[in-house]
Parts: structure tokens; sequence; C-alpha cells
């Protein structure tokens, strides 16, 4: 919980200098994603935890935390190199920021958005983009993961419809762990368990088949959030995985 928060407010700084001192936001995200690595290395084999903050709403900072995580625990499971894994944290804190530039009344918006405004925060990859773009210091496999990480390898996702290969594999990862992460935080999933069989429901075509296997891995049977009624009858949240997935830490 200390390292979730601590991440959060380094970013919200590192976000604040994008524009401002891009030198600065670079050097200060690149600490960052090596603190993120040197955590999942510390151990031979990482657990997710439940991790929270007192906001009624998820931040494009918190958000990007969670994803960079999870997307990371993914790149982990398939013995990815180093670099790749950087790649795939540094792009996973960014891949959102392009919705700062899209207005609070369409981001916050509760009930369904017109055509309009639904083209607009379909804009938020294409702001991104340009934002870290214009500073020339992104490497070009981090720019990818802020530009497609709404896309999808059946071709329906945006901005290019791209299909398959011609999404990188980091990419994918991200693509993959901003969805579940997305439907953990949104209006219609409770529980980890709708969130993931939403996946399974309604994504199946859209992610590759082999990385929503690893997902489903790495959450286990209970991933961190689910309500347990345990053998006294009383209910839990689950709060870690552990090594026996049939008994995670329950709180």
């Amino acid at each position: 919980q200390k390292r979730f928060l601590e991440s959060v407010n380094q970013c919200r700084n590192i976000f604040g200098k994008v524009v401002s001192d891009p030198e600065g936001a670079y050097r200060l995200s690149a600490a960052l994603v090596e603190d993120l690595l040197s955590h999942l290395q510390e151990v031979e084999k990482p657990f997710l935890t439940l991790v929270g903050m007192d906001e009624k709403d998820v931040s494009v900072t918190q958000h990007g935390v969670s994803v960079a995580v999870l997307a990371m625990m993914i790149g982990h499971a398939l013995d990815l190199p180093a670099r790749d894994l950087r790649d795939i944290a540094l792009g996973s804190l960014f891949h959102d920021i392009g919705k700062l530039k899209v207005p609070d009344v369409i981001r916050r918006k509760r009930g369904a958005l017109t055509p309009h405004e639904a083209n607009y925060l379909q804009m938020h990859p294409n702001f991104g983009y340009d934002m870290l773009n214009r500073s020339g210091l992104f490497p070009k496999e981090v720019l990818n993961i802020v530009l497609h990480h709404h896309e999808f390898v059946d071709g329906s996702g945006f901005p290019d419809g791209l299909t398959g290969h011609k999404i990188p594999i980091v990419t994918q990862i991200v693509s993959l762990a901003n969805d579940y992460d997305q439907q953990l935080s949104g209006q219609q999933a409770s529980s980890p368990q709708v969130a993931l069989g939403y996946l399974f429901k309604n994504r199946a075509s859209k992610h590759s088949e082999s990385l929503i296997s690893v997902l489903v891995k790495i959450l286990g049977i209970y991933p961190p959030g689910t309500l347990v009624k345990l053998s006294d009858d009383s209910v839990a949240k689950v709060i870690m995985t552990t090594k026996e997935v049939s008994q995670p830490q329950v709180w």
C-alpha cells in the first residue's frame, strides 16, 4: 500500500512536468520504472495484493500504476527481458496521459457519451503520443504503447484498427492489463470475477488467448478484491494471492 501511494504521488509529479520540463519528467519516470522493476525482482515469485486510495474516482495516475504492475507481472510470467519490462512499465504509466487533454465533463461523465464526446475521448491516445513524442526522449516502443493501448488483435480497436502481429507483444500486454483494470474500476464490474467474466465473454476475440490465460494464472482462482465466504460462514475479502492458489490471504 505504501509503495503504491508513493508511486502514484511520483507519477502525479512526473505528469506535472511533462510539458514544462520534459527532461525532468523522463528522468523521474525512468527512476520510478527502476523502482517497480526492483520490487518485481526482489522475490522469486511475486504476488498481487489489493491496494487502494480513499478517492471515489480512480485517477489517471492510479490507473497507470495499477496497469503497470499487472502488465509487468504478465511480462515477467512470459520471461520477457528487463528491457521489455521497462518499456511495459513506462508505457503503462503514461498510457492515459492524453486523457488530461480531454475536458473533465467528458472524462467524468457517468451516463452514456454522445457520439461527439466519445470521438473526443477516443483521441486520448493521439494526444498522449503527441505530448511525449514532442520531447524526443521516449523510446518508440513506449510511444507505441501510448498510441496503441486500445488496439485489439481482431482489428476492432482504435486509433488505427491494427490486427494481430501488427501490434507488438508489449503493447498487447498493456492493452489486456488496461482492459481488465478498466472493467475493475468501471461502473459495471462489482468484483474481479465479474471483470474476468466480462473479458472471457466479450473480449475473447480482442486479446491473444495465450495472454488471457497468463493473466488468469497470475490473478489465481480468487483475485485480490474477491469477496469469499469462509468455512465458519464469515465473509472475507481476498487481500493477497499466495503460493497456495486455493488459500489466499484474506481480511
